[in-house]
C-alpha cells in the first residue's frame, strides 16, 4: 500500500522481455488529476530476480523505481508507463495502475 505523500517504495515496472541491453529508461507516472511526473532518474533494471507480494519478477525483466518526495502527492488512482530505448529499437509498458491512500 502506498500513501499520500509518501517516498522512498520500491515501484516495479514488468515488461516480459530482457531490458538488459537498454541505452535509455523513461518512466511517467499519471496522477489522479492527470498531472504527470517524468524521470530517468532513480530507475534501474535490476540483474536479480525479485518476488513481491507474491509475484516473481524476473532479472533483466522489469524496473525498479524509487519514489521520490513530491511524485505521490494526492490520493487516488495513479498510473505508471515505461518506455526503454534500445540502439536499434523502443518499447513501452503497459500501463501499471496503483492506489494511493490518505
Amino acid at each position: 500500500m502506498i500513501v499520500e505523500n509518501e517516498y522512498g517504495k520500491v515501484l516495479i515496472l514488468a515488461t516480459g522481455v530482457d531490458i538488459s541491453t537498454n541505452t535509455a529508461l523513461k518512466l511517467t507516472i499519471t496522477r489522479p488529476d492527470g498531472s504527470l511526473v517524468a524521470t530517468s532518474n532513480n530507475l534501474t533494471a535490476p540483474a536479480v530476480d525479485v518476488t513481491v507480494d507474491g509475484t516473481k519478477y524476473l532479472a533483466n525483466q522489469y524496473a525498479s523505481y524509487i519514489l521520490q518526495n513530491g511524485d505521490i502527492t494526492d490520493p487516488g488512482e495513479y498510473k505508471a508507463k515505461l518506455e526503454v530505448t534500445f540502439a536499434d529499437k523502443g518499447l513501452r509498458s503497459e500501463l501499471t495502475r496503483f492506489s494511493v491512500s490518505r
